[in-house]
């Protein structure tokens, strides 16, 4: 697999944090992005907002924080895999970066 550019590194990562079920924060950025990973990802509109978001995280029962990993996984999921003979395939994702 080759990946190009900053921007592909990045998404790469996102995509095995976003797999593996972890609850990721970030600041707002491009609306494109925004909209692809809507439900996966929690976007805060600065930085300043972004440490209010983690705090309000932080401050959730451990059941609540894996219920919201566990949605954020699902969207993840809808938006970039299919399914082929039983395995799950993150097709468009390496479509999109990887190709």
């Amino acid at each position: 697999m080759q990946l190009g550019g900053r921007e592909t590194l990045t998404k790469f990562r996102l995509s095995m944090l976003l797999s593996s079920g972890a609850l990721v924060l970030s600041e707002g950025g491009l609306a494109e992005d925004e909209r692809e990973y809507k439900g996966a990802v929690r976007f805060s509109k600065n930085l300043s907002a972004m440490r209010e978001d983690a705090a309000d995280i932080a401050r959730w029962s451990a059941s609540e924080r894996s219920d919201a990993a566990s949605r954020a996984e699902a969207a993840f999921r809808d938006e970039f895999e299919v399914i082929i003979n039983g395995r799950a395939l993150n097709v468009k994702f390496y479509l999109q970066y990887c190709e």
